[in-house]
């Protein structure tokens, strides 16, 4: 009985080990999304700039 007791212990050990590592995995996807937004964010804004750029640009030649 004190090798089953082990192993069920080893296994309980494991399932919290595995549910610890799934809940970080959750979480590094969510900031990943995040910064996915915040990336194209950036390139939105940037891309604006740079026709507004080429706008002033034109109007003055």
């Amino acid at each position: 009985m004190a090798k089953l007791d082990l192993i069920l212990e080893q296994l309980r050990e494991l399932n919290q080990i595995s549910s610890a590592v799934r809940t970080r995995i959750d979480e590094t996807d969510a900031k990943m999304d995040a910064l996915a937004i915040d990336v194209h964010k950036v390139i939105v804004q940037v891309t604006a700039i740079q026709e507004s750029q080429e706008r002033h640009e034109r109007l003055q030649l």
